[in-house]
Order: structure tokens, then sequence, then C-alpha cells
């Protein structure tokens, strides 16, 4: 990592209760400055640093100690504070631009090739970061799921109760009238299954239900892995 990379950032001793979009910004200069030392050359007599490159290890060290002295209050001013320790935690030089970026898929690419120590920070991060995934309204599923479901219920249930039956002429007679609801039973079906399924879990229900000789109930089936996997949860 860079000559001042590790040193602790000045000014980092005031206890200040700055809000995360305090923290987010001082987040964007660090990144910012970061970026800007990529560009820069190193000291030609190798020692030290040229006042460009300290000029912008100040503003790094000053946007720290802004973030180390700041309250989070979201899942995000948190992640940003865990990045800035990651990156004096993590060893390996190729570690401190991602750290810096705040690459989650670098580290977790990297599986149980990294030191326990490491793993257990990615698990935080990885934590703090699915904390940010936005909300998924299931209202409307809800309510569908809870109309069908007695519904889904009964089905099988009118049908045994008519096999249960102990004279041949009742078991006909309780079929004809099983017959008659059936129509109710799949229309019931096909109005649930016209629910967008909200999220993976849902439609792992869906195809549950679904019949499975249906090509309409395929295609929503489809339609929704399909929403579903452009980013949805």
């Amino acid at each position: 990592m860079g000559t001042d990379s590790t040193r602790a950032p000045e000014g980092a001793t005031t206890f200040t209760n700055n809000d995360d979009a305090a923290i987010i910004a001082a987040w964007d200069r660090r990144a910012t400055a970061f970026a800007t030392l990529q560009e820069l050359p190193d000291n030609p007599r190798g020692e030290g640093e040229t006042p460009e490159r300290h000029a912008q290890w100040a503003i790094v060290d000053a946007a720290e100690a802004e973030i180390c002295t700041s309250v989070a209050t979201t899942a995000r001013g948190a992640e940003i504070q865990l990045w800035c320790a990651a990156v004096y935690q993590f060893d390996d030089a190729e570690d401190e631009g991602p750290c810096y970026r705040a690459d989650l898929d670098f580290f977790t690419a990297q599986g149980d090739r990294r030191d326990w120590k490491d793993r257990l920070v990615i698990a935080a991060l990885g934590s703090l970061r699915a904390m940010q995934a936005p909300k998924v309204d299931t209202t409307v599923w809800d309510a569908a799921l809870a109309e069908y479901e007695p519904i889904r219920k009964r089905w099988p249930e009118d049908f045994d109760e008519g096999e249960a039956l102990p004279t041949r002429e009742e078991r006909d007679a309780a079929y004809k009238g099983f017959k008659q609801r059936l129509p109710e039973y799949q229309a019931a079906r096909d109005r649930f299954m016209a629910v967008p399924a909200p999220t993976i879990g849902a439609l792992a229900i869906k195809m549950g239900i679904a019949d499975p000789v249906d090509d309409d109930h395929f295609e929503l089936c489809r339609l929704d892995a399909e929403r579903l996997a452009g980013g949805a949860a």
C-alpha cells in the first residue's frame, strides 16, 4: 500500500455526531483523492511523497477522520466505516484499490482463500450491503395467497371426501358434484397465478401451485423469473 496509507489520520481525536450524508460525502472525497493518487507519479527520489501526492493523502486523512468520528445511522454509513477499517486490516497490496472502491465482489469471490479474520470482516460488509437492498412490497401477493390457500386446501379434500363414501352411487354423485365445482377451483388458481411473484421465495411457491401441463402457467412463472433475475429481490 502507499507510503502514507497506513498511518493514523491526523485530527482523528474529536468526536462528532455527523449524519450519514456527511459520511457519504467524506467517502466520495476520499475515493476521488485515492483515484487521483493512482495517476500521480511516485517521488523520483524514492523517499517521502511529492507535494502533489501529499496533498491528496491529506484529503484522504481528513475524510477518514470525519468518517471515524461520525456515528452512522444507516447500513450504508456503517459499511463505509468498515471499508475504511478494512484497508488497514487487509495485508495484500492488491486489496487496497478494492477497499477504496468498496468492491465487495472482489473479496467475496476469494472465498476461503482469505484469512479467517478477513472473512469475518467481509461477512459483515456483505450483511451491511444486503441491508441496503430495496424493500419489496408483498402486500398484493400476500393477500392473493391468503385468499387462495383455503381453496387450494379444499380442492383435494373435496375429491377425497367423495372417494371415501361407502357406496358406488354416493361416490358417483359426489364426483359429479366435484366436476361441477372443478372450474371454480381452476379459475381461482388461474387468478392466483396471474399475480406477479415479488421474490424468489414467492416464485417457488407459485411454481409449486402451477399446473405442470399448463403453458400459460409456465409462461407466467418464466416471466416472473426473468423479472426477478433483472434486479428484483
